[in-house]
């Protein structure tokens, strides 16, 4: 299999590791790619469907990559490249970040326990939409298992070198599969029906989320926000921009991270507690 290699270096800080794995957990691309000895095998799915096993390892700041398909076009390399370059953070401005902040007690703590982590991620519209709908009225650990579920029973799988790596599956799948399927193989519930219909509209025509990178950080979230099923905080997590996506449960630990006290009724607290972010 023919290989596409290219390099991206990024503007110190950067912690590879800490970018590439979460300390909170969260992957890159897929729940199910793998790192060891500073390599991430993973994959990433084009706008054109096509599915692309990467290899990634990083050395002084400059982040190599292998590309594992068979010939890619001049568009799909520029595509791949961009994408990598939004989930390494490229383009995000930390030590400026920092300068900035330098007073901030919060972000002090922050500075010292992620230094050099960027925020991005590589992933489309409908996997971002995935987890935005699964994280719904839903514990992580339940989450997990939908997206897992989902993930095993319908996506795919790419091999890099010897590793195999499952991905999310495309939305062209997922728009043929019936609602009452997917809601009992993976016990969905009712978001059976958000992420069947996001399938469809995305499969029909819906922009990419390099296209809605293009747009102001507004427009972006308002054509976000015409997803089914998709309301201002899911949105904020399928968006390219950093929002401050709060639901109940984040506001409670945010109001008690901010203001000390565990609040009586948290989902009063949301709009107060985006204000003081904005603030900060």
């Amino acid at each position: 299999m023919k290989k596409f290699i290219f390099e991206i270096k990024i503007k110190k800080p950067f912690d590879f590791k800490r970018t590439v794995q979460k300390p909170a957990g969260w992957h890159w691309a897929t729940p199910f790619e793998v790192f060891e000895n500073n390599i991430l095998y993973t994959a990433l799915r084009l706008s054109n469907d096509r599915l692309v096993g990467l290899k990634l390892s990083e050395d002084d700041n400059v982040v190599k990559i292998k590309a594992y398909n068979h010939d890619l076009n001049t568009g799909e390399k520029e595509e791949l490249l961009e994408l990598t370059k939004l989930g390494l953070g490229a383009e995000e401005d930390l030590a400026g970040f920092y300068r900035q902040a330098k007073n901030d007690d919060l972000v002090a703590q922050l500075k010292k326990d992620l230094y050099g982590m960027r925020l991005g991620f590589p992933t489309g519209v409908f996997e971002r939409a995935i987890l935005a709908i699964t994280l719904q009225m839903a514990p992580t650990k339940r989450s997990n298992q939908m997206m897992d579920c989902l993930i095993k029973q319908y996506g795919d799988i790419v091999k890099v070198d010897d590793t195999e790596i499952f991905f999310w599956p495309s939305p062209k799948v997922i728009s043929k599969i019936k609602t009452e399927k997917l809601a009992k193989d993976c016990k969905l519930g009712y978001r059976a029906k958000y992420v069947n219909k996001v399938a469809q509209q995305i499969e029909s025509s819906f922009l990419s989320i390099l296209e809605l990178k293009k747009l102001s950080e507004e427009e972006a979230q308002k054509k976000v926000e015409n997803l089914p099923g998709i309301g201002s905080y899911s949105a904020q997590i399928i968006s390219p921009y950093f929002g401050f996506p709060l639901d109940v449960w984040s506001a409670r630990i945010f109001h008690e991270l901010l203001c000390d006290e565990t609040p009586s009724h948290p989902r009063e607290e949301i709009k107060k507690l985006d204000a003081k972010a904005s603030e900060r």
